[in-house]
């Protein structure tokens, strides 16, 4: 999957790997880079069914994050994820999986109804790059398959028609081949945020395919920061204090505030994407808060005056081993060998899923608030202030269905 502007940039791929339980000299065929031009907006229009199924999908999106976060190596480091990239890999493989992987999957994506998932990534992928002239988005997904294999023409089909996939036979003997034009694939559909992914031995004789999506994101804010603003700031976390360029801007915008956290919104080009910045009260600890926080729950924002600091940040991460993280969301069986109905042959396989991200936010290109607010007191108005000086949330939404895009957490500079 793919995304678009200026000095903001947010690639995230998501890849499985399948294992063959049991075991023509092609090349895999690298697809042409996609062409980033802006596109004439459209609306994202979805039916009762579309819609059901997205509302469903924000749980499975919430969770993704914490239990990425809850991984105790993530404990004291930024995260960032793109949960949106996790729910279209999953339903790739809920296309081309056996029964047993499919039924696991559309559990834990709150989905009855496989159809209706799949005209709403059919519409994530055609509309959603397009709802806002001013923020180049662009979606894209790929398959490559051990040429020793047949590829059963229905699911084939299917995957064409709801992911845009052309199913490219490559001769996975050929470790280098393969991983050379898949690193060139994701290179050319994340502009070459992300170059390199797999290794030759990452491929073997006995997986049977690769399947990826890339999401590539560029886009201003509607209301920029002006750069002059910019000020050294103290960061303050678990591992002391730290000098950052923390962003300025004294100016109306949507603000959330309870009694555990404030969260301001910012919105990208016409608003159809934004960026919300959540700030957990001090007597949180920042794991604890985003085990408990739903960006959902956030409700309605009122349009306030006020002056709003963030840092200027980029988190870039290792790619992430998702297995388990899928497992503590219920879908063990990925780890499990089963049949799958994508070749015509008896082939009994299991899934290796893994995600990498990177992220990166400045005054141009995006910006989310989270911080400490001052209430009217006495009768004065006062002016709120959040200053993301101590770790935060930050999570970028489609607007219409609530999609989350990206999730992160910031707790180091």
């Amino acid at each position: 999957m793919l995304m678009k502007t200026k000095k903001f940039w947010l690639p995230a791929v998501a890849v499985a790997l399948a294992m063959g339980a049991c075991s023509s000299d092609n090349e895999p065929v690298v697809e042409p880079t996609l062409t980033i031009d802006p596109a004439e907006e459209v609306e994202f229009e979805l039916t009762e069914a579309e819609k059901a199924a997205a509302s469903n999908a924000l749980g499975f999106q919430a969770d993704f994050f914490r239990a990425v976060n809850a991984l105790p190596e993530n404990a004291d480091q930024n995260v960032v994820v793109s949960p949106l990239s996790a729910q279209v890999l999953l339903s790739i493989l809920a296309n081309a999986a056996g029964e047993n992987h499919t039924a696991e999957i559309l559990e834990a994506l709150n989905c009855k109804n496989l159809d209706a998932f799949n005209s709403l990534a059919a519409k994530y992928q055609s509309a959603l790059p397009n709802i806002d002239g001013a923020v180049n988005m662009e979606l894209a997904s790929t398959l490559w398959y051990n040429n020793i294999y047949t590829i059963n023409p229905m699911p084939a089909t299917k995957l064409e028609d709801v992911f845009g996939i052309h199913s490219h036979p490559a001769d996975f003997a050929n470790g280098l081949s393969v991983s050379s034009s898949f690193n060139n694939w994701i290179a050319a559909n994340t502009n070459s945020l992300i170059n390199s992914f797999l290794s030759p031995d990452d491929i073997s004789p006995d997986q049977f395919a690769v399947m990826a999506n890339a999401l590539y994101l560029k886009g201003e804010w509607a209301n920029p920061f002006d750069k002059n603003d910019t000020e050294n700031e103290l960061f303050s976390s678990f591992a002391g204090e730290s000098t950052v360029q923390m962003m300025k801007k004294f100016f109306i915008q949507h603000i959330s505030i309870h009694d555990d956290y404030s969260a301001v919104k910012l919105d990208f080009g016409s608003g159809q994407l934004n960026a919300i910045f959540v700030l957990p009260s001090e007597s949180w600890d920042i794991n604890a808060f985003a085990n408990a926080f739903n960006v959902s729950q956030i409700g309605e924002f009122e349009d306030r005056l006020i002056t709003f600091w963030l840092p200027k940040f980029s988190i870039d991460t290792q790619a992430i081993h998702l297995n388990k993280v899928l497992s503590n969301m219920g879908l063990a069986s990925l780890d499990a060998y089963n049949p799958t109905v994508f070749f015509m042959e008896e082939i009994p396989v299991k899934f290796e899923v893994y995600q990498k991200t990177s992220i990166c936010f400045d005054e141009k290109g995006a910006e989310g608030v989270s911080g400490n607010w001052d209430y009217p007191v006495g009768g004065v108005i006062r002016i709120p202030e959040v200053k993301l000086n101590r770790p935060f949330l930050f999570f970028i939404n489609e607007a219409s269905t609530g999609a989350c895009i990206f999730a992160g957490k910031m707790v180091k500079f």
